[in-house]
């Protein structure tokens, strides 16, 4: 006969047995949950951060198209003014007498 620890023990390493085998089928059957979460768990997604990279780019290239368009049609004005010496300044550019 069986003492009354020996059969707790078996009651309690069935149980056991039992209840880790169900967590095994239920891992097993289950599809993974964190798939979809990489991004939110701070995981960067590099093809999401590459096509904003190339909208950007795209944006960038209608700009540039805009401003090239804008400067062949002759109707921005330039004016080139040169900036007068200042004498109190010595690491002024426009200083032409070498001081």
């Amino acid at each position: 006969m069986k003492s009354a620890s020996e059969r707790f023990n078996q009651v309690i390493m069935t149980v056991l047995t039992v209840a880790m085998s169900m967590i095994a089928i239920a891992l097993w059957t289950e599809p993974p949950r964190f798939s979809g979460m990489a991004h939110a768990a701070g995981i960067p997604d590099s093809g999401s951060q590459l096509q904003e990279i190339v909208d950007e780019v795209k944006a960038i290239r209608t700009v540039v198209s805009q401003n090239a368009t804008l400067l062949k049609s002759g109707k921005v004005k330039v004016q080139v003014v040169v900036p007068t010496a200042d004498p109190a300044d010595p690491t002024d550019p426009a200083d032409t007498t070498g001081n």
